[in-house]
């Protein structure tokens, strides 16, 4: 949560969480994909935040997929002002160095969660993303990088957590493998097999987003979002 005034509060997070194509297609098995056997369109998305009283149907107020980066928001009553504005000074990615320590906070399987890792190979920063060996778990994205200045308490937000390396591995499954009885593993199976394919997180090798990249995000959009009612000089401003 960075803005929280005027009866508004908006949010950032990364743009993969909420972006999603308005048409998939999958075809039959035939040579060249030639027949569609499933074509589905969406309809309406709603994005939600759990913590937020009313926190349903927030809106894309500014988003970036390339740099991974979104804006939400949402218009809500006086009286459900209840979320405090996530309000530690954003500090410079680039004075990152290797081995400089950092947090990182999220909701790894709906578990709010902090833990810690080192930067690596911050020449990556000047393109936008730099490496935390921290260790990675589905629900870190859009978690903020915190690292500590002159010691305890000066806390400084240095990026945005993004994603984990991964591979792609395969398998073998029964094909209706839903609906089939409890199997019994002691003997082969004679029915008929699917392959299927699952990303495998490489725990350890953690890419996150800079800050330059969310303030230029910010400075891209900032006269859209004025128009929609978010001062960008507020964010990471207090409610208190």
């Amino acid at each position: 949560t960075i803005y929280n005034e005027n009866e508004r509060i908006g949010f950032l997070s990364c743009a993969h969480l909420v972006d999603y194509p308005d048409t998939v297609i999958n075809y039959f098995p035939y040579p060249d994909n030639a027949y569609i056997q499933v074509i589905g369109i969406k309809a309406r998305q709603s994005n939600s935040i759990s913590t937020l009283q009313d926190g349903r149907d927030l809106k894309i107020l500014a988003m970036d997929p390339v740099a991974d980066i979104v804006f939400l928001g949402k218009e809500y009553s006086e009286d459900a002002m209840t979320l405090q504005v996530f309000s530690y000074p954003v500090g410079e990615t680039r004075e990152l160095e290797w081995g400089s320590f950092v947090y990182i906070m999220g909701y790894p399987l709906g578990h709010a969660m902090i833990t810690r890792g080192i930067v690596s190979n911050p020449e990556r920063i000047s393109k936008g993303s730099f490496l935390i060996d921290a260790v990675f778990n589905k629900g870190f994205s859009g978690g903020p990088v915190i690292a500590v200045r002159d010691g305890v308490p000066n806390f400084e937000m240095v990026g945005m957590v993004r994603s984990s390396a991964a591979t792609r591995k395969f398998y073998l499954v029964p094909e209706d493998s839903e609906n089939i009885p409890e199997m019994n593993f002691n003997e082969p199976y004679q029915g008929k097999l699917k392959l299927i394919s699952e990303n495998e997180i490489k725990y350890g090798i953690t890419f996150s987003i800079t800050t330059r990249s969310i303030r230029n995000f910010f400075e891209k959009n900032r006269k859209q979002l004025a128009e929609k009612g978010y001062s960008t000089e507020s964010f990471f401003q207090s409610n208190e």
